[in-house]
């Protein structure tokens, strides 16, 4: 008997948090679904993180043509391929699900993993609408944040039933606590030098050439800014170093995989988003027992609550981010007192085992479910 055939939509199948996450559960699923893949922009780049022997099928991206012409072509492409169940991410996926709808072949999920830089200052009245007349049809939307969950249920009106919380986990044993000289020395870094990183994909979101003069503010002496990955806002990145004079401080290392030796080379991780959910690269740093200085963006907040140091600060808040980078730059012990609480709430709170299980028994029972027409799921 075929495995079960899972067809997943995402705006773009780059090395961002979603992305990342799917790829986690294709490892760890392994032969127990198949996997077929379409990215609204072509973008495929998030495969490489995924084990040897893991498939994974691609499908060309829908053609241009305006939301109805969009949604009627993955109407019939869910007709071609009769999978058992959709998976779609994201607004930018929202046309699928509007496929479905059209062609109610099988349940769908539909998970919203956070907003872009457009949406920072508020939520765009067309697509709450939209979200609030499609998203009712849908089998469950899936959360990983309880900042996301709220807003299903308040903004989006979904019912209770229909709203699963699962949050994101991390490998504590791939991301580990330890010192990594040897990356260190690959980077061009000092072993004493005083090194923040960072590691994401360089998205508006991430808002990094905030980092870039908060880091230029807090006038550490010998520190390093290492930037780990790429992205479309990778040149305004660069121009904020620039601008800076921070040319020979800073580090950009572009896309890698194995990023488990990068944080192993830092000595504080740093995030300055603007709008973020639950940042993957966080709970790495976390499991890797490192201490952090974040915005108060999304769950971050609830995420780093009650550990022994202060470690997220409002969006306007320059002074108190500036003031804890140079503290934990001071003070080892600020930092291994951090890194220790962030290292065991990653390890017992986010566990990608956790995760895994929770995403596999919420794909068990939309796979239990017959097609049936849209909204009697």
């Amino acid at each position: 008997m075929a495995a079960p055939h899972l067809l997943h939509v995402f705006p773009s199948f780059e090395t961002g948090g979603a992305q990342v996450r799917t790829v986690q559960l294709m490892n760890a699923f392994g032969d127990e679904f198949r996997h077929t893949v379409v990215a609204m922009n072509g973008d495929y780049s998030a495969r490489m993180r995924l084990d040897e022997g893991i498939a994974m099928r691609t499908l060309a991206a829908p053609p241009r043509g305006g939301t109805a012409k969009t949604a009627g072509w993955f109407a019939g492409l869910l007709k071609r391929e009769r999978p058992e169940l959709l998976l779609t991410y994201n607004w930018g996926a929202i046309e699928a699900v509007m496929g479905a709808v059209l062609k109610p072949v099988c349940p769908v999920i539909h998970t919203e993993d956070g907003f872009g830089p457009d949406e920072a200052g508020g939520l765009k009245a067309r697509r709450v609408w939209t979200r609030r007349a499609v998203l009712r049809s849908v089998y469950r939307m899936a959360a990983p944040s309880r900042t996301l969950e709220r807003i299903a249920l308040e903004t989006y009106w979904l019912p209770r039933e229909r709203v699963v919380f699962i949050p994101n986990g991390v490998d504590a044993e791939r991301f580990r606590p330890g010192r990594d000289l040897e990356m260190r020395a690959e980077l061009g870094l000092g072993e004493d030098e005083f090194v923040v990183g960072t590691v994401g994909r360089l998205r508006g979101e991430k808002d990094l050439p905030t980092l870039v003069r908060r880091f230029k503010e807090a006038g550490i002496a010998g520190a390093r800014l290492v930037v780990v990955g790429d992205g479309p806002e990778r040149g305004a990145i660069e121009a904020a170093v620039r601008e800076a004079g921070m040319e020979g401080a800073c580090v950009f290392t572009g896309e890698q995989k194995e990023t488990e030796r990068y944080f192993r080379a830092f000595d504080l991780f740093a995030m300055s988003s603007i709008t973020e959910q639950m940042p993957v690269g966080l709970l790495e740093a976390m499991a890797s027992g490192l201490a952090a200085v974040c915005t108060a963006a999304g769950d971050t907040a609830e995420i780093l609550k009650g550990g022994p140091e202060r470690q997220v600060f409002g969006m306007g808040d320059a002074e108190g981010y500036v003031a804890a980078l140079r503290r934990m730059a001071a003070e080892r012990g600020a930092r291994e007192r951090a890194g220790g609480w962030n290292r065991r709430t990653a390890v017992e709170g986010y566990s990608l085992r956790t995760m895994v299980g929770g995403w596999r028994h919420l794909y068990g029972q939309a796979l239990n479910v017959k097609a049936m027409p849209a909204g009697e799921h």
